[in-house]
């Protein structure tokens, strides 16, 4: 790894520098997180049934945190994203259910009442959309989720979700969808002892969420399995974004590094 790239550990095991916070090496076994990332990937799709509402988004934020950006009714000009925590508050790590349930819940809110939902404060931003904290929301009862129809209509066309890749092969540690044409996957790789981002293009005629089910990354896994290839340094750009430690545009249309967003 070019020492360009290497930045020091703050207390929390984060790196740090300039104005980049970067996932920690343990996102690699972050097992929980990267289940999460596998079935959220899945959820590319309504997230209310009948609202439209697509997961664009799963990034880590911090060690105890991570970010789920939505895009109501498909429309990437008007996503925003909830920060949510890893575990919940009687201390238990949330599952795929728990964020299904507040990712449900924070759309319902806006629709109902935009104003004070636009009102909530604004924590982070996540490439240019606004992050408003979940925690934010009021207590409400929770509503009763053990059969969820969206999960078993997800499984019903997709199958049962894999296992992870093996601890030694890379993982797919989040994506973001943030532009019409494109998509920025990120990937642990123990070869590199980094997370890396990668820009690829959407495949023609993508309407709903990004490809990350597609044979595109099953095959960026691949390349990567022996660490970055040699024709990918032209691509790299000058400086990754907050969510990783390297960034390349693999993009066909770009002449030019990658842009950060």
């Amino acid at each position: 790894m070019d020492e360009d790239f290497v930045r020091p550990f703050d207390e929390r095991g984060v790196t740090v520098g300039g104005d980049f916070e970067v996932a920690e090496p343990e996102l690699h076994h972050d097992e929980s997180y990267l289940g999460l990332v596998r079935d959220l990937a899945a959820a590319s799709m309504n997230v209310v049934q009948g609202r439209g509402a697509t997961v664009c988004a799963v990034l880590r934020g911090g060690p105890e945190e991570f970010w789920v950006g939505l895009a109501p009714h498909n429309q990437l000009a008007h996503r925003y994203a909830l920060r949510i925590s890893r575990v919940d508050g009687a201390g238990r790590t949330r599952r795929y259910h728990d964020v299904l349930w507040l990712l449900r819940d924070g759309e319902s809110r806006r629709g109902h009442d935009r104003s004070w939902f636009e009102g909530l404060p604004v924590v982070g931003w996540l490439h240019g959309a606004p992050v408003r904290d979940s925690g934010d929301f009021p207590e409400l009862p929770r509503l009763e989720m053990v059969q969820d129809s969206l999960r078993t209509t997800l499984l019903s066309l997709a199958g049962e979700p894999a296992p992870l890749p093996a601890e030694h092969a890379p993982r797919l540690a989040g994506f973001s969808w943030f532009d019409s044409e494109s998509v920025r996957v990120y990937v642990t790789t123990p070869a590199e002892g980094a997370v890396l981002g990668v820009d690829l293009d959407l495949p023609a005629g993508t309407e709903v969420g990004p490809p990350v089910g597609t044979a595109a990354i099953p095959d960026l896994m691949r390349r990567l399995a022996d660490g970055v290839p040699v024709e990918w340094r032209s691509r790299e750009h000058r400086a990754p974004d907050e969510f990783c430690d390297r960034l390349f545009d693999l993009r066909r249309d770009t002449t030019e590094p990658t842009r950060s967003s």
